[in-house]
Protein backbone atom coordinates (compact mmCIF):
# COMPACT_ATOMS: atom_id res chain seq x y z
CA UNK A 1 0.00 0.00 0.00
CA UNK A 2 1.45 3.23 -0.70
CA UNK A 3 -0.12 6.83 -0.12
CA UNK A 4 1.30 8.28 -3.08
CA UNK A 5 4.03 10.76 -2.13
CA UNK A 6 4.95 11.61 -5.37
CA UNK A 7 1.82 13.79 -5.45
CA UNK A 8 2.88 16.07 -2.61
CA UNK A 9 3.18 19.38 -3.25
CA UNK A 10 5.60 21.41 -0.92
CA UNK A 11 4.25 24.87 0.25
CA UNK A 12 5.76 27.59 3.18
CA UNK A 13 7.41 26.80 5.69
CA UNK A 14 5.17 26.97 8.70
CA UNK A 15 5.88 27.46 12.29
CA UNK A 16 3.46 27.08 14.57
CA UNK A 17 3.00 26.70 17.93
CA UNK A 18 -0.17 24.30 16.84
CA UNK A 19 -2.84 23.29 14.09
CA UNK A 20 -6.31 25.49 15.69
CA UNK A 21 -7.11 28.50 16.65
CA UNK A 22 -9.94 26.86 18.04
CA UNK A 23 -11.66 26.70 14.52
CA UNK A 24 -9.68 24.17 12.59
CA UNK A 25 -11.87 20.83 13.05
CA UNK A 26 -9.51 18.26 12.33
CA UNK A 27 -12.26 15.52 12.12
CA UNK A 28 -13.89 16.21 9.08
CA UNK A 29 -13.88 13.41 7.03
CA UNK A 30 -12.63 13.38 3.65
CA UNK A 31 -11.27 10.65 1.24
CA UNK A 32 -7.91 10.01 0.52
CA UNK A 33 -8.27 6.91 -1.39
CA UNK A 34 -5.81 4.05 -0.66
CA UNK A 35 -6.62 1.15 -3.26
CA UNK A 36 -7.89 -2.19 -1.61
CA UNK A 37 -6.30 -3.97 -4.58
CA UNK A 38 -5.01 -1.01 -6.44
CA UNK A 39 -1.85 1.11 -5.99
CA UNK A 40 -2.86 3.25 -9.53
CA UNK A 41 0.30 2.79 -11.24
CA UNK A 42 2.22 4.01 -8.72
CA UNK A 43 5.88 1.65 -7.44
CA UNK A 44 5.83 0.20 -4.05
CA UNK A 45 8.30 2.06 -1.46
CA UNK A 46 11.37 0.45 -0.07
CA UNK A 47 10.51 -1.51 3.22
CA UNK A 48 6.92 -1.93 2.26
CA UNK A 49 6.11 -5.90 1.56
CA UNK A 50 3.23 -7.63 1.29
CA UNK A 51 1.20 -4.68 0.60
CA UNK A 52 -1.80 -7.01 -0.63
CA UNK A 53 -2.07 -8.99 1.92
CA UNK A 54 -0.04 -12.09 0.91
CA UNK A 55 1.43 -12.77 4.11
CA UNK A 56 5.27 -13.49 4.59
CA UNK A 57 7.90 -12.61 6.79
CA UNK A 58 9.35 -9.13 7.72
CA UNK A 59 12.61 -8.22 7.68
CA UNK A 60 14.37 -5.25 10.19
CA UNK A 61 12.77 -1.88 9.63
CA UNK A 62 9.99 -3.52 6.91
CA UNK A 63 6.28 -2.77 6.84
CA UNK A 64 4.04 -5.57 6.22
CA UNK A 65 0.80 -4.49 5.49
CA UNK A 66 -1.18 -7.81 5.38
CA UNK A 67 -1.75 -7.45 9.23
CA UNK A 68 -3.70 -3.96 7.84
CA UNK A 69 -5.59 -5.77 5.48
CA UNK A 70 -6.37 -8.86 7.92
CA UNK A 71 -7.89 -6.23 10.15
CA UNK A 72 -9.93 -4.60 7.38
CA UNK A 73 -11.17 -7.97 6.03
CA UNK A 74 -12.17 -9.07 9.71
CA UNK A 75 -14.04 -5.70 10.09
CA UNK A 76 -15.87 -6.31 7.05
CA UNK A 77 -16.75 -9.73 7.97
CA UNK A 78 -17.97 -9.08 11.92
CA UNK A 79 -18.55 -5.41 12.55
CA UNK A 80 -21.65 -4.89 13.95
CA UNK A 81 -22.68 -2.05 12.39
CA UNK A 82 -22.34 0.01 9.15
CA UNK A 83 -18.83 0.50 8.19
CA UNK A 84 -17.52 3.96 5.88
CA UNK A 85 -14.51 3.30 4.17
CA UNK A 86 -13.70 6.82 3.58
CA UNK A 87 -14.02 7.36 7.75
CA UNK A 88 -11.77 4.15 8.12
CA UNK A 89 -8.92 5.18 5.84
CA UNK A 90 -8.69 9.36 6.88
CA UNK A 91 -8.77 7.09 10.50
CA UNK A 92 -5.86 5.06 9.33
CA UNK A 93 -3.74 7.94 7.55
CA UNK A 94 -4.74 10.00 11.45
CA UNK A 95 -3.10 7.12 13.59
CA UNK A 96 -0.23 6.42 11.19
CA UNK A 97 0.84 10.24 12.18
CA UNK A 98 -0.14 10.12 15.12
CA UNK A 99 2.11 6.73 15.92
CA UNK A 100 5.24 9.65 15.34
CA UNK A 101 4.15 10.91 18.48
CA UNK A 102 4.87 14.52 17.64
CA UNK A 103 2.48 16.72 18.37
CA UNK A 104 3.23 18.85 15.72
CA UNK A 105 3.13 16.39 12.81
CA UNK A 106 -0.69 15.97 11.72
CA UNK A 107 -3.13 15.05 9.02
CA UNK A 108 -5.68 17.91 8.01
CA UNK A 109 -8.50 16.66 6.02
CA UNK A 110 -9.41 19.13 2.89
CA UNK A 111 -11.62 21.42 5.55
CA UNK A 112 -9.25 21.44 8.00
CA UNK A 113 -6.29 22.35 5.72
CA UNK A 114 -8.21 24.79 3.84
CA UNK A 115 -9.17 26.65 7.19
CA UNK A 116 -5.49 25.90 8.44
CA UNK A 117 -3.95 28.51 5.71
CA UNK A 118 -7.30 30.95 6.01
CA UNK A 119 -6.29 31.27 9.88
CA UNK A 120 -2.63 32.53 8.69
CA UNK A 121 -4.17 34.82 6.21
CA UNK A 122 -6.13 36.42 9.69
CA UNK A 123 -10.04 35.39 9.06
CA UNK A 124 -11.30 32.33 10.63
CA UNK A 125 -14.40 31.14 12.98
CA UNK A 126 -14.74 29.78 16.14
CA UNK A 127 -13.55 31.15 19.62
CA UNK A 128 -10.58 32.55 18.98
CA UNK A 129 -8.29 30.29 21.66
CA UNK A 130 -4.94 27.73 20.41
CA UNK A 131 -5.67 24.16 21.48
CA UNK A 132 -3.27 21.03 21.68
CA UNK A 133 -3.10 18.00 23.24
CA UNK A 134 -0.43 18.58 26.22
CA UNK A 135 0.29 15.63 28.40
CA UNK A 136 -3.39 14.37 26.95
CA UNK A 137 -5.18 16.62 28.60
CA UNK A 138 -6.75 19.30 26.04
CA UNK A 139 -4.67 22.90 26.97
CA UNK A 140 -5.56 26.18 25.66
CA UNK A 141 -2.02 27.41 24.47
CA UNK A 142 -2.56 30.42 23.72
CA UNK A 143 -6.27 33.09 23.56
CA UNK A 144 -5.79 35.71 21.28
CA UNK A 145 -6.53 39.45 21.54
CA UNK A 146 -9.86 40.44 21.63
CA UNK A 147 -11.57 37.37 20.32
CA UNK A 148 -14.96 35.75 22.06
CA UNK A 149 -12.31 33.41 24.43
CA UNK A 150 -10.39 36.32 26.26
CA UNK A 151 -13.73 38.44 26.29
CA UNK A 152 -15.17 35.13 28.34
CA UNK A 153 -12.01 35.00 30.32
CA UNK A 154 -10.67 32.29 29.16
CA UNK A 155 -6.54 31.84 29.63
CA UNK A 156 -3.12 30.13 28.39
CA UNK A 157 -2.96 26.79 30.51
CA UNK A 158 -6.53 26.21 31.16
CA UNK A 159 -7.43 22.68 30.71
CA UNK A 160 -10.83 21.74 29.02
CA UNK A 161 -12.18 18.62 30.70
CA UNK A 162 -16.20 19.52 29.66
CA UNK A 163 -17.94 20.45 25.92
CA UNK A 164 -21.58 20.98 26.68
CA UNK A 165 -21.07 19.00 29.49
CA UNK A 166 -18.98 15.89 27.29
CA UNK A 167 -16.10 15.02 28.64
CA UNK A 168 -12.99 15.51 26.19
CA UNK A 169 -11.09 12.49 27.53
CA UNK A 170 -14.08 10.66 25.89
CA UNK A 171 -14.63 12.70 22.44
CA UNK A 172 -10.51 13.06 21.78
CA UNK A 173 -9.24 15.72 20.27
CA UNK A 174 -10.76 16.09 16.77
CA UNK A 175 -14.27 15.37 18.44
CA UNK A 176 -13.65 18.03 20.84
CA UNK A 177 -12.41 20.64 18.12
CA UNK A 178 -15.82 19.89 16.24
CA UNK A 179 -17.86 20.15 19.59
CA UNK A 180 -16.28 23.82 20.31
CA UNK A 181 -16.59 25.09 16.94
CA UNK A 182 -20.14 26.11 15.58
CA UNK A 183 -22.13 28.88 14.02
CA UNK A 184 -21.75 32.49 15.24
CA UNK A 185 -23.39 33.93 17.74
CA UNK A 186 -24.14 30.40 19.75
CA UNK A 187 -22.87 29.28 23.01
CA UNK A 188 -20.64 26.55 23.92
CA UNK A 189 -19.96 26.20 27.81
CA UNK A 190 -16.53 24.47 28.57
CA UNK A 191 -15.62 23.16 32.13
CA UNK A 192 -11.53 23.86 32.43
CA UNK A 193 -9.03 23.22 35.46
CA UNK A 194 -7.26 26.08 35.94
CA UNK A 195 -3.94 25.84 38.55
CA UNK A 196 -5.56 28.90 40.73
CA UNK A 197 -8.42 27.70 40.73
CA UNK A 198 -9.15 25.48 43.72
CA UNK A 199 -12.03 23.42 41.39
CA UNK A 200 -13.50 23.40 37.90
CA UNK A 201 -14.81 26.76 36.22
CA UNK A 202 -17.95 26.68 34.12
CA UNK A 203 -17.00 29.13 31.08
CA UNK A 204 -19.41 30.40 28.87
CA UNK A 205 -17.67 30.96 25.40
CA UNK A 206 -20.10 33.09 22.73
CA UNK A 207 -18.85 31.81 19.25
CA UNK A 208 -18.34 34.81 16.39
CA UNK A 209 -16.54 35.06 13.06
CA UNK A 210 -13.00 36.25 13.79
CA UNK A 211 -11.12 38.58 12.05
CA UNK A 212 -7.65 39.69 13.17
CA UNK A 213 -5.04 42.04 12.06
CA UNK A 214 -1.82 40.28 12.31
CA UNK A 215 -0.36 43.32 13.78
CA UNK A 216 -2.36 46.11 15.85
CA UNK A 217 -0.19 49.76 17.46
CA UNK A 218 -1.04 52.52 19.45
CA UNK A 219 0.91 55.39 21.74
CA UNK A 220 1.69 54.82 25.23
CA UNK A 221 3.79 56.22 27.64
CA UNK A 222 4.24 59.81 29.03
CA UNK A 223 3.09 62.03 26.14
CA UNK A 224 2.72 58.82 23.94
CA UNK A 225 6.39 58.99 22.96
CA UNK A 226 6.52 54.99 23.46
CA UNK A 227 5.48 52.59 20.01
CA UNK A 228 3.42 49.60 21.35
CA UNK A 229 3.61 46.76 18.55
CA UNK A 230 1.57 44.01 19.02
CA UNK A 231 1.94 40.84 16.88
CA UNK A 232 -0.78 38.73 17.68
CA UNK A 233 0.71 36.20 14.79
CA UNK A 234 2.85 35.76 11.91
CA UNK A 235 0.67 35.90 9.14
CA UNK A 236 0.82 37.00 5.77
CA UNK A 237 -0.22 40.44 6.48
CA UNK A 238 2.62 40.68 9.04
CA UNK A 239 5.45 42.08 7.16
CA UNK A 240 3.55 45.43 5.36
CA UNK A 241 1.38 46.00 8.59
CA UNK A 242 5.11 45.64 10.74
CA UNK A 243 6.77 48.05 8.11
CA UNK A 244 4.33 50.25 8.44
CA UNK A 245 3.81 50.53 12.11
CA UNK A 246 7.80 50.77 12.69
CA UNK A 247 7.96 53.61 10.04
CA UNK A 248 4.93 56.08 11.58
CA UNK A 249 7.10 55.11 14.60
CA UNK A 250 10.31 56.41 13.17
CA UNK A 251 8.44 59.38 11.36
CA UNK A 252 6.94 60.44 15.12
CA UNK A 253 10.20 60.16 17.00
CA UNK A 254 9.43 57.32 19.09
CA UNK A 255 11.66 57.60 22.15
CA UNK A 256 11.18 53.70 22.79
CA UNK A 257 9.42 50.76 21.40
CA UNK A 258 7.39 47.59 22.63
CA UNK A 259 6.79 44.32 20.49
CA UNK A 260 4.56 42.62 22.37
CA UNK A 261 4.31 38.82 21.51
CA UNK A 262 2.26 36.98 24.31
CA UNK A 263 -0.11 34.56 23.34
CA UNK A 264 1.41 34.98 19.95
CA UNK A 265 1.46 31.37 18.74
CA UNK A 266 3.70 31.79 16.02
CA UNK A 267 3.36 31.55 12.03
CA UNK A 268 5.21 32.21 9.20
CA UNK A 269 8.84 31.70 9.27
CA UNK A 270 9.41 33.76 6.49
CA UNK A 271 7.19 37.00 8.09
CA UNK A 272 9.25 36.24 11.25
CA UNK A 273 12.91 36.43 9.61
CA UNK A 274 11.26 39.73 7.46
CA UNK A 275 10.48 41.17 11.33
CA UNK A 276 13.67 40.39 12.59
CA UNK A 277 15.45 42.50 9.67
CA UNK A 278 13.57 45.55 10.23
CA UNK A 279 14.97 46.46 13.48
CA UNK A 280 18.59 44.66 13.48
CA UNK A 281 20.79 47.17 11.74
CA UNK A 282 22.69 46.34 8.44
CA UNK A 283 26.30 45.67 9.67
CA UNK A 284 25.40 44.77 13.69
CA UNK A 285 28.75 44.30 15.78
CA UNK A 286 29.40 40.97 16.92
CA UNK A 287 31.94 38.17 17.71
CA UNK A 288 29.50 35.56 16.77
CA UNK A 289 29.75 35.32 12.47
CA UNK A 290 25.90 34.04 12.51
CA UNK A 291 24.69 37.38 14.34
CA UNK A 292 27.26 39.80 11.66
CA UNK A 293 25.93 38.20 8.95
CA UNK A 294 22.14 39.45 10.16
CA UNK A 295 21.22 35.38 10.16
CA UNK A 296 17.94 35.17 11.57
CA UNK A 297 17.53 31.14 12.48
CA UNK A 298 19.46 28.28 11.94
CA UNK A 299 17.29 25.16 10.72
CA UNK A 300 18.97 21.94 11.25
CA UNK A 301 17.94 18.67 9.87
CA UNK A 302 17.79 14.74 10.14
CA UNK A 303 20.20 14.58 7.48
CA UNK A 304 22.82 17.06 9.53
CA UNK A 305 22.47 19.26 7.08
CA UNK A 306 21.84 23.03 8.08
CA UNK A 307 19.93 25.71 6.70
CA UNK A 308 20.35 29.28 7.84
CA UNK A 309 17.85 32.32 7.08
CA UNK A 310 19.50 35.45 6.52
CA UNK A 311 17.25 38.70 7.04
CA UNK A 312 18.15 40.22 3.66
CA UNK A 313 15.85 43.13 3.76
CA UNK A 314 16.77 46.87 5.01
CA UNK A 315 16.08 48.02 8.35
CA UNK A 316 13.54 50.59 9.04
CA UNK A 317 13.91 51.09 13.20
CA UNK A 318 17.09 50.33 15.01
CA UNK A 319 18.63 52.87 17.25
CA UNK A 320 15.45 53.14 19.54
CA UNK A 321 15.36 50.94 22.90
CA UNK A 322 12.97 48.40 22.10
CA UNK A 323 11.05 45.86 24.92
CA UNK A 324 10.06 42.26 23.83
CA UNK A 325 7.31 41.41 26.05
CA UNK A 326 6.50 37.68 26.04
CA UNK A 327 4.88 34.65 28.35
CA UNK A 328 3.88 31.30 28.08
CA UNK A 329 1.87 31.49 25.08
CA UNK A 330 4.67 32.81 22.90
CA UNK A 331 5.94 30.41 20.96
CA UNK A 332 7.54 29.13 17.52
CA UNK A 333 8.02 32.16 15.08
CA UNK A 334 7.11 34.93 17.73
CA UNK A 335 10.30 33.04 20.15
CA UNK A 336 12.79 32.60 16.66
CA UNK A 337 12.30 36.64 16.94
CA UNK A 338 12.70 36.98 20.51
CA UNK A 339 15.83 34.48 20.11
CA UNK A 340 17.37 37.11 17.67
CA UNK A 341 16.57 39.74 19.49
CA UNK A 342 18.41 38.56 22.63
CA UNK A 343 21.08 37.32 20.46
CA UNK A 344 21.88 40.29 18.64
CA UNK A 345 21.49 42.84 21.84
CA UNK A 346 18.69 44.88 20.39
CA UNK A 347 15.96 44.39 23.29
CA UNK A 348 15.15 43.67 26.95
CA UNK A 349 13.19 40.28 26.86
CA UNK A 350 10.46 40.87 29.25
CA UNK A 351 7.58 38.91 30.84
CA UNK A 352 7.59 35.04 31.92
CA UNK A 353 8.56 31.37 30.16
CA UNK A 354 7.74 31.37 26.52
CA UNK A 355 6.54 27.73 25.37
CA UNK A 356 9.27 26.33 23.90
CA UNK A 357 7.93 25.02 20.56
CA UNK A 358 11.90 24.66 18.76
CA UNK A 359 11.05 22.37 15.85
CA UNK A 360 10.10 23.51 12.05
CA UNK A 361 7.06 22.18 10.21
CA UNK A 362 6.30 21.71 6.19
CA UNK A 363 2.64 21.77 5.06
CA UNK A 364 2.50 19.20 2.42
CA UNK A 365 -0.30 18.90 0.39
CA UNK A 366 -2.36 15.85 -0.58
CA UNK A 367 -3.89 15.18 -3.63
CA UNK A 368 -7.17 15.08 -1.73
CA UNK A 369 -7.13 18.84 -1.33
CA UNK A 370 -6.06 17.59 2.32
CA UNK A 371 -2.66 18.05 3.73
CA UNK A 372 0.23 16.78 6.45
CA UNK A 373 1.75 19.37 8.36
CA UNK A 374 5.27 17.52 9.05
CA UNK A 375 8.32 18.03 11.37
CA UNK A 376 11.59 18.44 9.04
CA UNK A 377 14.07 20.61 11.06
CA UNK A 378 14.62 21.57 14.59
CA UNK A 379 15.68 25.28 15.02
CA UNK A 380 18.29 27.33 17.15
CA UNK A 381 18.67 31.28 17.84
CA UNK A 382 21.37 32.81 15.48
CA UNK A 383 24.12 32.13 18.51
CA UNK A 384 23.28 28.22 18.50
CA UNK A 385 21.06 28.58 20.55
CA UNK A 386 17.90 25.50 21.05
CA UNK A 387 14.98 26.17 23.15
CA UNK A 388 12.63 23.01 22.18
CA UNK A 389 10.89 22.12 25.20
CA UNK A 390 13.14 24.66 27.47
CA UNK A 391 11.49 28.37 25.93
CA UNK A 392 13.56 31.66 26.74
CA UNK A 393 13.90 33.07 29.93
CA UNK A 394 13.31 36.68 30.12
CA UNK A 395 15.81 39.30 31.03
CA UNK A 396 13.05 40.57 33.62
CA UNK A 397 11.11 38.81 35.03
CA UNK A 398 7.36 40.13 35.51
CA UNK A 399 4.38 37.88 35.98
CA UNK A 400 0.77 38.94 35.46
CA UNK A 401 -2.19 37.53 38.04
CA UNK A 402 -4.02 34.99 36.03
CA UNK A 403 -7.58 37.85 36.68
CA UNK A 404 -5.54 40.40 34.55
CA UNK A 405 -6.14 40.40 30.74
CA UNK A 406 -3.33 41.77 28.73
CA UNK A 407 -3.95 44.85 27.74
CA UNK A 408 -1.54 48.21 27.24
CA UNK A 409 -2.16 48.87 31.14
CA UNK A 410 -0.72 45.73 32.50
CA UNK A 411 1.67 45.25 34.92
CA UNK A 412 3.78 43.97 32.13
CA UNK A 413 3.55 46.81 29.73
CA UNK A 414 4.06 49.16 32.66
CA UNK A 415 7.12 47.82 33.73
CA UNK A 416 8.61 47.86 29.95
CA UNK A 417 7.56 51.16 29.64
CA UNK A 418 9.47 51.69 32.73
CA UNK A 419 12.80 49.95 31.18
CA UNK A 420 12.21 52.37 28.73
CA UNK A 421 11.84 55.91 29.86
CA UNK A 422 14.80 55.52 33.32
Amino acid sequence: MKLSMSKLLPVKTIFLSLLLICVIGVSGLAGFYVGRRSLNGTAIPAGVINPFGSGGQTGSGQADFSVFWQAWDLLNQNYYGKLNNTDRLNGAISGMVAGLNDPYTLYLPPSASNLFVSDLQGSFGGIGAELQLKNNNLTIMSVLSGTPAEKAGLKAGDVIIEINGKATAQLGFNDSIDAIRGTAGTTVVLTVVRTSADKPLKISVVRGIITVKSVTTSSIGSGGDIAYIKINQFGQDTDGLLQTALQDAKDTNKKGMIIDLRNDPGGYLEAAVQAIGMVVPLHPSSSIANVRDRVAVIEKHRDGTEDKQQATNNPILTDVPMVVVVNGGSASASEIFSGAMRDYKRATLLGTQTFGKGSVQNLENLSNGGSIKVTIAKWFTPSGVGIDGKGLTPDVTVTLPDSVIPSTSDQQITAAIALIQK
